[in-house]
């Protein structure tokens, strides 16, 4: 561990953020995984769970450009502490109705819809938090650091979570989500923090605010292009969580476990991306590093759709792990350096509403595509996206090498 690493974990402030996510992290993995399994196996087709994601990401649609506002506007630590009271009270009242009532598709399409709503202002709202908190030369091993930290949540919620579905049930997973993030308020409620200038100013109106941003962007068009190539292989991860319950359940004919397992072995690749791609892209080059990482998800997408083995498919989604992890590392790093602190909220929910637009497209597609197609197919027009999204980069990385290379 560099002396750079050691010197933020020195500072009390990023051992609370560390921590506080850890906890946190753990939780939400747990619900992110257990419902789409429980509602696969108890409600029925992939139409079921595809109108789901498909209302959830329709949603966010709505909901991204208003929370980048909302976090250039307001005091990030506490959009944070409020997230936390609401997973608190959320979560803790579906744990409740499971003991005494049940659970109905209804209710647990409301829990992954409010989950993922907490998602959208989770991350942006840490990174924004973490760039205004921290100096600049520590904002490439924070993006490290925290994909460690999320992905080790995810190592941990996916081993406990097949375990708890199949032998005790969905309340727990509610409960102990609830409690995460409880304990995740008090952690961040220790957090010294003073708002830059302008962060908590009076209000402008929202246009507005958004016209500042996208004149940003419209002034650096290939920065954007290239923003929005490095933000498909998250797309696509998360496209992915359609597919893989009727991929395991279907194709490989297995149980939450393996389910489970699957989350397991993403999150150790994520976790090694985390660890050591800056060291990589260090040694290699960003371009380098960044390309290496399309062709890695390409190839593992290919192989897990042509070679439905459990342990070929765990290697391989670990190797999608490492890919998506790090060119995500790498890129936050980046927009951290390149974009003001006053509009970094606003710019990284463009790039999430661009994101927003293609994975419903996407989703869309997967819906009609897994019982028309089958699942491995689905791999594989995953696969072509990676490679465009592969070309796209190319093409714009030359304009913003400089960038690229100081980030």
């Amino acid at each position: 561990m560099s002396s750079s690493v050691h010197s933020l974990f020195r500072n009390k402030n990023f051992r609370l953020l560390f921590f506080g996510n850890a906890l946190s992290g753990v939780g939400q993995g747990m619900t992110v995984i257990g419902t789409p399994w429980y509602i696969v196996r108890h409600f029925g087709s992939s139409h079921t769970l595809g109108t789901i994601m498909t209302i959830t990401i329709v949603s966010t649609l709505f909901f991204s450009p208003y929370v980048g506002a909302l976090i250039d506007r307001h005091k990030r630590k506490n959009l944070i502490l409020i997230e936390n009271v609401l997973g608190f009270i959320g979560l803790g009242a579906m744990s409740l109705l499971g003991i005494f009532d049940g659970y109905s598709l209804i209710s647990l399409g409301a829990v992954y819809w409010f989950t993922i709503m907490i998602f959208n202002l989770h991350f942006p709202a840490t990174y924004a938090l973490s760039q205004e908190s921290f100096p600049p030369e520590s904002y490439a091993h924070i993006s490290g650091i925290l994909e460690v930290v999320t992905q080790t949540s995810a190592i941990i919620a996916g081993g406990l979570t097949g375990v708890i579905i199949e032998y005790i049930g969905m309340p727990l997973i509610f409960a102990i989500d609830s409690i995460t993030y409880a304990i995740a308020f008090f952690f961040l409620l220790a957090f010294t923090y003073e708002a830059r200038v302008g962060i908590s100013a009076t209000p402008k109106h929202f246009m507005n605010e958004m016209r500042n941003a996208l004149g940003y962007l419209r002034s650096r068009p290939s920065f954007m292009w290239l923003n929005i190539a490095l933000y498909m292989p998250f797309i696509v991860l998360v496209s992915i969580d359609l597919i893989i319950p009727f991929y395991i359940s279907n194709v490989l004919h297995a149980n939450a476990t393996t389910y489970s397992a699957a989350d397991m072995f993403y999150a150790v690749g994520a976790t090694a991306a985390g660890l050591w791609m800056r060291n990589f892209s260090v040694s290699f080059g960003e371009n380098f590093a960044y390309v290496s990482a399309f062709v890695m998800f390409a190839i593992a997408l290919l192989t897990i759709a042509l070679f439905p083995i459990i342990g070929i498919v765990f290697a391989c989604v670990a190797l999608t792990g490492w890919a998506n992890a790090g060119i995500r590392v790498n890129r936050v790093a980046f927009i951290m350096h390149t974009v003001p602190t006053e509009l970094i909220g606003r710019i990284n929910m463009f790039f999430g509403w661009i994101g927003t637009c293609m994975r419903i497209l996407i989703l869309i597609f997967l819906t009609w595509a897994i019982d028309a197609l089958g699942s491995q197919w689905c791999y594989v027009c995953l696969a072509a996206i990676i490679a465009i999204s592969l070309a796209m980069y190319m093409r714009n990385a030359r304009d913003n090498e400089q960038l690229i290379v100081n980030s």
